[in-house]
């Protein structure tokens, strides 16, 4: 993990036996219940919505050194194959993506409170990632927000892997999203996961979203996710058109812009490895919009309790 010594966040332990320094990971990682979206090796390919895809060029870190997190890991140059996301590879695409500034994870806020009982909530099922991964995350944020000054960072504590969106989740639904998980949950084993790998999200010339990749070696993730959607639509709740394809967003541009410098730096980042963590937990939040960007608060979790 890129940084061992703080410990994993509740819920999320330390995965055993993760890739050398300096080595590939031993496995790729699924991404999403639809065929074709894997390389042999399984990496998750990140959702594209159109736009050149030039390919990651090589180049030295023209900025200051990287945090200690870094550990070697080698990208790939060009278009990734299906679901690979790690390198410095500038793409474009991605859409419904959220950001806040940036913050030390240790200090962690509390939980923004509840909308008001009765109305429908903006909402999300999520899964949270590990303590020692947030600190990586914050380190290459904080290694390269002096780059610009234009992007709206994520708050590592808010960085999540988001399986399921409801912009109106009312009570009706809410319940129905409560049954799929009682139901699904206890069956998934905990999930294997891994963070490596920083990219961009483009239009045209112009940087939209910065993303760290996220490899699901075992599929898990995928797999949880389809039966989810299965579920929920069994229950009345329309499927997500669009393909499961995540990835964890570090920042986002407030307009698309061109950004040598930061380029610059991604293409030194190449190499970048935030560490391997399991999650055991599924978390519905709610989202509560501000001007200083969305508050989550927690309504319920699940633990995943299936065998290993």
């Amino acid at each position: 993990m890129g940084d061992r010594g703080g410990g994993g966040a509740r819920r999320c332990r330390p995965a055993s036996g993760g890739p050398p320094p300096g080595g590939r990971p031993r496995h790729g990682g699924g991404n999403g219940p639809r065929p074709g979206n894997h390389d042999r090796g399984g990496s998750i390919l990140l959702e594209l919505d159109g736009g050149r895809r030039p390919g990651a060029a090589g180049g030295q870190n023209d900025g200051p050194a990287p945090p200690p997190a870094f550990h070697a890991f080698h990208g790939r140059g060009g278009r990734p194959p299906a679901g690979a996301v790690h390198g410095a590879v500038l793409e474009s695409g991605g859409a419904g993506l959220m950001a806040v500034r940036p913050s030390d994870p240790r200090s962690r806020p509390p939980h923004a409170r509840a909308p008001s009982a009765g109305g429908p909530l903006r909402a999300f099922l999520a899964v949270e990632i590990d303590e020692g991964v947030r600190r990586s995350l914050s380190d290459v944020i904080q290694h390269l927000s002096p780059s610009t000054g234009r992007v709206k960072w994520v708050e590592p504590h808010q960085i999540h892997v988001t399986l399921k969106f409801f912009a109106d989740l009312t009570t009706q639904a809410r319940s129905a999203v409560e049954a799929a998980l009682d139901e699904i949950a206890p069956s998934v084993p905990p999930i294997p996961l891994a963070v490596r790998g920083l990219g961009a999200f483009r239009s045209g010339a112009r940087i939209r979203v910065l993303w760290a990749g996220l490899e699901d070696p075992s599929n898990r993730l995928s797999a949880l996710q389809a039966s989810l959607e299965q579920a929920l639509q069994v229950r009345g709740i329309p499927r997500e058109e669009r393909p499961f394809r995540p990835h964890l967003t570090l920042g986002r541009f407030r307009e698309p812009s061109a950004e040598p410098r930061l380029e610059d730096l991604l293409r030194g980042l190449r190499t970048f490895d935030a560490g391997a963590f399991e999650a055991d937990r599924v978390t519905l939040f709610h989202s509560t919009l501000t001007p200083a960007g969305p508050r989550y608060g927690v309504l319920r979790h699940w633990p995943l309790g299936g065998e290993r």
